[in-house]
């Protein structure tokens, strides 16, 4: 064999060893790459119960339907002293109304407390306070926003009373 032909030889031996390289690495499965965990994953919706609990709010709005003496918001016939109020709901069900920084009656206690729970479909919350019970039905409840709605009748006439409150 001659010099040309060993360095043929020689070289066609190198390309096949490199052919079949190049033939096992192509054909080899790609490893996945593990899935990127989230930066920030998406938590886990709030139930009614945690979007309620743990914070105070303050009314805002006070309606009702049908008009009383023509007016349709009572909330701007409170006093001042009236709408710094809080409610605030904690767990296991202690429900709290604050007098917030004015009292309308210096005598009245700053905070009082009862009881609240809320109806099996969570639509309904019932707060009892001494010997006061009500029943609102939720109309929202997003955690920043409260907003309930209830009867009440007065000489025969039954008023639907809705009342808002936001978080603070």
């Amino acid at each position: 064999m001659n010099t040309t032909s060993k360095k043929i030889s020689v070289f066609c031996i190198g390309f096949a060893f490199i052919l079949t390289g190049l033939f096992f690495t192509a054909c080899k499965k790609d490893k996945k790459d593990p899935e990127p965990v989230p930066a920030n994953p998406t938590p886990a919706p709030q139930t009614n119960t945690q979007r309620l609990t743990g914070k105070n709010f303050k009314m805002t709005a006070l309606t009702v339907d049908p008009p009383i003496l023509g007016i349709t918001d009572l909330y701007s016939q409170l006093e001042d002293c009236q709408k710094d109020n809080l409610i605030r709901f904690d767990e296991p069900n202690v429900f709290k109304e604050d007098e917030g920084t004015t009292k309308c009656n210096t005598n009245d206690p700053q905070t009082e407390t009862g009881t609240w729970v809320w109806n099996t479909d969570e639509t309904i919350i019932t707060t009892n306070m001494g010997t006061e019970t009500l029943s609102y039905t939720v109309v929202t409840n997003d955690g920043n926003t409260l907003k309930v709605k209830y009867t009440e009748e007065i000489s025969g006439t039954k008023y639907t009373v809705t009342a808002t409150y936001t978080k603070q």
